[in-house]
């Protein structure tokens, strides 16, 4: 990587899914790609990881990714069960606006091959 960022090139690095790997390897690692952010804004770092609560390992690397990330998305489906007009929510939340991190939420309905995303609330409209 530090060859690359001495070529000035833009680097992209995805990292799909962080389940199942060793905690404090994966954390070394994205602290080493974060302070190389610092040095140099060429990194884009994508992760995406799962977070159960019964998984010790998975609950503190989705905190760690959570913390250290400028722009977080969560996915979740609904807690109080099934609904016939949607299937979850969206949070995207920006922690580089201002000091305080600055929160969206939106509702998604998943059907065959679609998915719709819409402010909460406003299911019943229709544009």
């Amino acid at each position: 990587l530090r060859r690359a960022f001495n070529a000035q090139r833009l680097i992209y690095l995805r990292w799909i899914d962080l389940s199942g790997a060793d905690v404090t390897q994966v954390v070394t690692f994205l602290q080493c790609c974060r302070a190389l952010q610092e040095t140099d804004r060429g990194l884009a770092l994508v992760v995406c990881t799962h977070r159960s609560e019964e998984n010790r390992d998975q609950k503190l690397l989705a905190d760690f990714v959570a913390h250290t990330a400028d722009y977080r998305m969560t996915i979740a489906g609904l807690k109080t069960g099934f609904s016939a007009t949607v299937t979850g929510s969206v949070e995207i939340v920006d922690n580089l606006e201002s000091d305080q991190s600055a929160s969206r939420l939106f509702h998604f309905k998943l059907s065959d091959r679609q998915v719709r995303v819409f402010a909460p609330g406003s299911v019943g409209i229709r544009t």
